[in-house]
């Protein structure tokens, strides 16, 4: 059971350790009449740059578990951008709830975090940021197995939610405009907790409502972690 209730704080927990109108500059080059030197001619500066303006990322940490993590960023001008992040989990292990001593459990769960972010360099992708965000996580769990007594059942348990927000400080590199390596540090604020009952249903039709281990926190986390991802 502790091994139970553990997994499942570290679950929930790792959604946090673990984010608009369009800015692009479209002005066509002005040209230069007869008598203004080609040189003189002034074009916007994200036009002769031909920087990217979008990234979408992988971040790494979540996937050792079993949470897949994904992040599109968009540049809102040169120095802000804004984020969201696409929390995906599915993770199977052998353990016991309740009076089923003998169960394949099953987390699945999906998260959001919305983002806005500030580069105080050059420009919006690149560097330095700060970042600001929400997060939000909606998790469930499903088990299946026998009592000590050899009696086959099923529990599930839905509307695991946990809420928080906080702030990154990170740094972005772009390699050759395309490829992008992010990390970051920061501190998060979560607050969730869990059902204290669970019904367990036998195969012969009786149910019992037995104590469930609840898990329960509210407080600050730190978090961190490096990304891989693609610009354009």
């Amino acid at each position: 059971m502790k091994k139970f209730t553990l997994t499942l704080a570290c679950a929930i927990m790792l959604n946090v350790a673990s984010r608009a109108a369009e800015p692009v500059l479209k002005a066509e080059p002005t040209l230069p009449s007869s008598s203004q030197h080609l040189s003189d001619v002034k074009m916007p500066k994200k036009a002769m740059r031909g920087d990217a303006e979008n990234c979408i990322k992988l971040k790494l940490v979540p996937l050792a578990f079993s949470m897949v993590s994904l992040q599109y960023e968009r540049a809102l001008n040169e120095k802000m951008s804004a984020a969201c992040d696409l929390n995906l989990l599915f993770y199977s292990m052998s353990t016991g709830v309740g009076s089923l001593t003998d169960a394949k459990v099953t987390y699945s769960g999906f998260g959001i975090s919305p983002e806005f972010r500030y580069y105080p360099g050059e420009e919006a992708l690149k560097g330095f940021f700060v970042g600001p965000y929400l997060t939000y996580f909606n998790m469930g769990i499903k088990a299946e197995g026998t009592d000590m007594y050899g009696k086959t059942g099923s529990a599930e348990i839905t509307g695991i939610t946990a809420m928080g927000g906080g702030a990154l400080l990170g740094w972005k590199w772009l390699i050759a405009d395309v490829f992008a390596i992010e990390t970051h540090v920061g501190v998060n604020y979560l607050s969730m907790t869990t059902p204290t009952t669970i019904d367990v249903k036998y195969s012969n039709g009786t149910t019992n409502k037995e104590d469930f281990p609840k898990v329960s926190f509210s407080g600050a986390l730190p978090t961190a972690g490096v990304s891989l991802g693609y610009a354009f």
